[in-house]
């Protein structure tokens, strides 16, 4: 059963708010489409493997998405985690497309497009690094010992896959997201003698929950950018012109003429995306381009930001837009 589901990353919408915001002549605007693209590529990489792995719903197999434990101070991140009595399986995805090489004698990964060649670290030494981490992390939660074993998976059914007949640890450890079911099936049978009671397993998927520590940093610091950089204002949801002009107690668009009554939304949320989940009635209202104190406090009612302190030394708390926003990855 899937105990954590798999959410669209945070980085993401970061990222595709920062897209928005960020003139399209801004020096850094294209470094941000491409890493936006790569992320997106992970991401439906990680869906093509949830879809394969959707027929495994027995009450003694525990499937945990996007798991990152803090070690000594130092965080490593799973892309999914199954829990078995008999054994645990770490899957790390790789969404790549073209021809893969895996260079078992200078430890990389060679991926071959047309005439184009990359090289990128090996994803075998990664994995190792994430067993050893939750080896070590469980033996300070004082668990048993129990197998931790470990597979890439290459989301992309076209993608070639190739390595030397001698470097048996990749022909081993390589599988494409279609044939994921048929590897745990085989593992099961390999991994025959219980190592946890299903009371202990499930103690520790509830463990994992509870130390889980999604990956949450300010995006504008990330690139070296500024909310100076930001263009602010009021989208409009149906040319995507800006600012919109708050007349009558709604957002008109001055170039297309269309009337929202809810297109401050978006803008308070890529405000708190961006910039900071907490805010001001001043900070808030400058980025809106508005006026009125008073308009600006009904908005921020509108979409239930939490109020902290009273009239001018009040703070609001915008993370609830955050965490309820949901929406599928542009391709």
């Amino acid at each position: 059963m899937v105990l954590k589901p798999r959410n669209t990353p945070l980085t993401l919408h970061r990222l595709e708010a920062l897209m928005k915001r960020l003139s399209p002549h801004h020096p850094k605007h294209a470094l941000i489409e491409d890493e936006y693209a790569k992320h997106a590529a992970g991401y439906r990489g990680e869906q093509q493997l949830d879809y394969f792995l959707a027929p495994f719903t027995r009450k003694n197999l525990h499937i945990l998405h996007d798991i990152r434990l803090e070690l000594d101070n130092r965080y490593f991140q799973m892309d999914t985690l199954i829990l078995t009595p008999q054994f645990l399986l770490i899957l790390e995805v790789k969404n790549l497309v073209g021809s893969l090489t895996f260079d078992h004698q200078f430890q990389q990964l060679l991926r071959k497009v047309d005439e184009k060649e990359d090289v990128f670290p090996d994803p075998l030494i990664q994995v190792k690094r994430q067993e050893s981490f939750l080896s070590e992390w469980l033996t300070r939660q004082n668990f048993p010992s129990i197998p931790i074993t470990t597979l890439i998976v290459i989301a992309n059914p076209k993608t070639k896959i190739q390595a030397n007949e001698q470097h048996q640890e990749a022909i081993k450890k390589i599988t494409h997201a279609a044939n994921v079911p048929n590897k745990l099936l085989h593992l099961q049978q390999h991994y025959s003698q219980l190592a946890l009671s299903n009371q202990l397993c499930e103690q520790l998927a509830g463990l994992l929950l509870k130390n889980n520590q999604p990956y949450d940093q300010p995006i504008l610091p990330l690139y070296h950018l500024k909310k100076e950089d930001l263009i602010t204002g009021v989208y409009c949801p149906y040319c995507q012109a800006h600012p919109m002009n708050r007349l009558h107690g709604r957002w008109e668009c001055p170039v297309c003429n269309a009337i929202s009554h809810n297109a401050h939304k978006s803008a308070i949320r890529d405000y708190a995306l961006l910039i900071d989940p907490t805010t001001s009635n001043c900070k808030l209202r400058t980025f809106l381009h508005l006026t009125s104190r008073f308009t600006t406090k009904r908005l921020l009612q509108s979409v239930r930001a939490t109020q902290t302190g009273t009239n001018k030394g009040s703070t609001y708390d915008l993370s609830n837009l955050i965490i309820a926003h949901k929406t599928s990855v542009r391709s």
